[in-house]
């Protein structure tokens, strides 16, 4: 519903990335609409991996020209 909220809003705004802070913990649900780390979180996730806590987060985004 948010995505295509923003897709719709992108034709009015100059909108073109949705952007998320997400808990490592749930990962997986921004994984499955298909966002991306940005590139310098890669290396916060491998450290999270190591020491995992539930407040740990990395930044995630989505191009929403591409979909």
């Amino acid at each position: 519903m948010i995505i295509k909220n923003a897709l719709a809003l992108s034709g009015k705004v100059g909108l073109r990335y949705i952007t998320v802070n997400d808990y490592c913990l749930t990962k997986w649900l921004y994984d499955k609409y298909e966002f991306e780390l940005f590139p310098k979180e890669n290396r916060k996730l491998i450290k999270y991996k190591r020491n995992p806590r539930p407040d740990h987060t990395v930044s995630m985004y989505m191009d929403i020209h591409e979909n």
